[in-house]
């Protein structure tokens, strides 16, 4: 090694650190650019207006109904899979809240299965989701 005074029987203990830092700014870009590209993945929705609309922070559970089904996080689930969310979701937190996001021009009785498939599984506290009129 140039500029170390170094006999036989001594262990070197220097460490490169540029390529550690090579590779936490690869990864980084990558982290940034996913964390980008999964924030826009989502189910668009027309929400109904409502002037007495709030903003929640964010709750375990979003259900979205359409016209085509039910899904959670994009993903398109049946009754069976929403209780068993439901569930999981009381079992991890007691006090577990869900927000339904339903278009709007979803039948109201698509909205009253949802909730009550929630309840079955044990998740009664739920909101409906809206924006608010200007």
């Amino acid at each position: 090694m140039a500029g170390s005074m170094q006999t036989d029987d001594e262990i070197s203990c220097s460490i490169n650190v540029a390529p550690l830092v090579d590779v936490m700014l690869v990864l980084l870009v990558v982290f940034m650019l996913t964390a980008r590209a999964a924030a826009g993945a989502g189910v668009p929705v027309d929400l109904p207006k409502a002037q007495t609309a709030t903003t929640n922070p964010v709750s375990p559970l979003v259900v979205t109904v359409a016209a085509d089904g039910i899904s959670i996080d994009g993903k398109s689930v049946g009754e069976d899979e929403l209780r068993a969310r439901a569930a999981d979701a009381v079992r991890r937190t007691p006090d577990a809240r869900a927000v339904v996001v339903a278009r709007a021009h979803v039948d109201h009785g698509s909205v009253v299965h949802v909730l009550d498939e929630l309840r079955r599984g044990g998740l009664v506290r739920t909101a409906l989701a809206a924006e608010k009129k200007p």
